[in-house]
């Protein structure tokens, strides 16, 4: 779970419905053959935004689903850009090391994180768009397109390691 959003507005948590059990590689799924996993009933979608609507009312009002289609929603906050979002949480200046991943314009405020004092912090580009080259010099690391995200991991993987040697 994580900060990340389309366009003008970021989610918390985007959310696959799926007519059945998600297989172990479901994240590693892309185009058709992730859509194949997804409900298509229009009255079953339907029934579950109003459910989901009705849960995030209850418990964080004034927050929203966004339905994407595709049988995919997000549950976003009012406006809040992602780096504002990631220093709000409670978490954030307890930990040592963040990584951030983006690909587009909108996160160019999440990758000057980097800057921070108080918290390392690693930003990501996961570029598959050209519109996205510009953001290359802001960056510790990219990746080439949505799977190709090892060089992310394995940034994660040894600041993880170095924090567990500590």
């Amino acid at each position: 779970m994580g900060w990340g959003g389309q366009g003008t507005h970021q989610s918390m948590m985007s959310i696959d419905v799926l007519s059945a059990s998600a297989p172990q590689n479901y994240l590693a799924l892309m185009g058709a053959k992730r859509d194949a996993l997804k409900i298509k009933d229009p009255e079953i979608l339907q029934a579950l935004e109003q459910e989901l609507t009705a849960f995030v009312n209850e418990h964080v009002p004034g927050w929203s689903i966004v339905n994407l289609g595709n049988a995919n929603f997000e549950i976003t906050p009012k406006a809040i850009e992602k780096d504002a979002a990631i220093r709000a949480t409670s978490w954030y200046r307890d930990v040592s090391g963040v990584l951030v991943l983006g690909d587009s314009a909108n996160d160019k405020a999440m990758f000057t994180m980097k800057n921070d004092a108080e918290v390392s912090v690693t930003a990501g580009l996961v570029l598959h768009r050209e519109a996205s080259l510009s953001l290359v010099d802001g960056v510790d690391c990219v990746s080439f397109g949505m799977a190709n995200a090892y060089p992310h991991l394995r940034l994660l993987y040894a600041q993880r390691k170095h924090l567990l040697r500590n």
